[in-house]
């Protein structure tokens, strides 16, 4: 149930055209993000489906660089590459490039970015250097945080509402057209999302069954978007607080909190 974990990879796009290119593919507004800053963001398929949720980082007026988890950088960088067309844009790997994470942002970082609704989550860029501290990988800490980052299994199942993706600043409602924009417009007015983020504990980290059901029922109320050891994240149908639920094979699970979408 738990995937392999990795390092982020860093995918640096980067040219005259970036910004209105990542503008027209990406689900957050990235015009309010200043040299130095960052944002969370996603990447939808047409459907309005979650392929990746990631940090973004402005490193320059005309360079981003997104973290990416779970050894996805290539497989992304290829299918971006995809729709650059005449766009003057670079999309290329930084090994030179590490993103930690932690409670404080050090000095002398090249962009950081806050964790929405915390003041001591953050994700921050710097060079590697050989004295750098190890590249950051997903773990329990963005469990608890609510940050349903997607292995390749996982890519494309979810909506972004769903994912909680709003509350993250991660899709926006206003901007124009992006992949997915209309489903995300459509959920957001009418108000048709009946499911919702949670986090979970009591997993079995051997579990390669990713539905979570109802222990009354037995009926399937949804699946897991990212597990790490017995912690994990999953998307339920109308979830409420001390609902009964199991895995596949009927080992009784928490459900610790529900993140409710903005």
């Amino acid at each position: 149930m738990s995937p392999a974990l990795a390092a982020f990879e860093l995918l640096e796009v980067a040219g005259p055209d970036a910004e209105r290119f990542l503008q027209s593919q990406l689900a957050s507004d990235l015009r309010p993000v200043s040299q130095g800053s960052g944002q969370f963001s996603a990447w939808l398929n047409p459907q309005g489906r979650v392929v990746a949720f990631f940090p973004l980082f402005r490193l320059a007026p005309d360079a981003f660089v997104l973290a990416i988890a779970f050894g996805r950088s290539t497989e992304l960088a290829e299918r971006l590459r995809r729709f650059v067309f005449r766009s003057k844009v670079t999309i290329r790997v930084r090994p030179d490039l590490i993103v930690r994470d932690g409670a404080s942002v050090p000095e002398s970082v090249l962009a950081g970015l806050n964790v929405p609704g915390s003041d001591t989550r953050h994700f921050w860029l710097q060079a590697s250097s050989p004295d750098s501290p190890s590249q950051a990988q997903p773990g329990v800490a963005d469990i608890a945080a609510g940050l349903p980052f997607l292995d390749a299994t996982r890519s494309e199942l979810f909506i972004g509402h769903a994912l909680g993706l709003k509350r993250l600043g991660a899709i926006s409602v206003g901007k124009g057209c992006y992949p997915g924009q209309e489903i995300v417009a459509r959920t957001h007015f009418l108000g048709r999302n009946k499911r919702a983020l949670c986090r979970l504990s009591g997993l079995d980290p051997n579990q390669t069954d990713h539905r979570i059901l109802s222990a009354d029922s037995g009926q399937p109320l949804g699946e897991l978007a990212l597990a790490i050891g017995g912690d994990g994240l999953a998307v339920l149908h109308e979830p409420q607080p001390g609902m009964a639920i199991t895995d596949a094979a009927g080992r009784h699970l928490v459900l610790e909190q529900v993140f409710a979408d903005s």
